[in-house]
C-alpha cells in the first residue's frame, strides 16, 4: 500500500494490519480466508516480490513491532487505511469503456456523485429517461479504475473525464497525511492516536 512511506508511518501502518488480522474472524469473513482487496486491506502475496531492501525494512519493522499490540473500545473492529492526499487527478474514458465496466444497458446520460450518501448515480438514455444505477463510491472507483471515488464526472461527446483528489476511499489513516507527520517527527504511537484516538499500543 506505502513501500516508500518512513519508518513511523509503517510501523503505524503495520500495527494497523496486525489489529485487522487478529480481529478477522469478529463478523467480517465469517470463516472465509483473508482477502487482499481494498475491503479486507491485508498484504498479498505479490508483495513478496518487493524486492531484497523492502523485505529487509519490513521485517525490522515486523521485529520492533511484534510484542506491540493497539488496543481499544470499537463498534467496528477493523481500522480502515489509503493513500490518500490531496493531489487533484483526472482520467478519461470511453462511453464504451464506462459501459462495459458498468455493465450498462443503454448509453450514459449522466454522472453525479451523492457526498452524503456515498454513492454514484449514473442515468442512462439519450435524454436521461432511461433506466438510473446507484454505485456505492467505492465500488464504482474500483470497476472504473478511478484513484477515487470522482467529485466531477464531465463528458464532451462519447468521452467522459472523471476529476478527483487523493487514492483510496477515504476512510481511516491518510497514509500520505501520517508520512507527512512522520517528517515532522511523530511517533507511530502519535500517528494513530491522531487517526484513532480511542486506541493505544500496549
Amino acid at each position: 500500500e506505502f513501500p516508500d512511506g518512513r519508518h513511523e508511518t509503517l510501523k503505524a501502518l503495520a500495527l494497523v494490519v496486525k489489529f485487522n488480522l487478529q480481529n478477522a474472524k469478529r463478523g467480517r469473513h465469517l470463516g472465509r480466508p483473508i482477502c487482499d482487496t481494498t475491503h479486507c486491506q491485508v498484504f498479498g502475496p505479490r508483495n513478496k516480490d518487493a524486492g531484497v531492501a523492502f523485505g529487509e525494512k519490513y521485517s525490522r519493522i515486523a521485529q520492533e513491532i511484534s510484542g506491540q499490540h493497539l488496543v481499544g473500545d470499537l463498534k467496528e473492529p477493523w481500522l480502515m487505511f489509503a493513500i490518500g492526499g490531496e493531489r487533484d487527478w483526472s482520467v478519461e474514458s470511453s462511453e464504451g469503456e464506462i459501459g462495459r465496466a458498468l455493465g450498462l444497458s443503454q448509453a450514459v446520460y449522466s454522472i453525479q456523485r451523492n457526498l452524503n450518501q456515498g454513492t454514484v448515480q449514473v442515468t442512462m438514455g439519450r435524454e436521461g429517461k432511461g433506466v438510473r444505477r446507484v454505485f456505492q463510491c467505492e465500488k464504482f472507483r474500483n470497476l472504473l479504475h478511478l484513484p477515487s471515488c470522482p467529485l466531477v464526472a464531465e463528458h464532451s461527446g462519447a468521452t467522459w473525464t472523471f476529476k478527483g483528489r487523493g487514492a483510496g476511499h477515504g476512510f481511516g489513516i491518510d497514509l500520505t497525511r501520517a508520512d507527512r507527520m512522520a517528517a515532522e517527527g511523530l511517533s507511530s504511537p502519535q500517528i494513530l492516536k491522531s487517526f484513532f484516538p480511542s486506541l493505544e499500543i500496549r
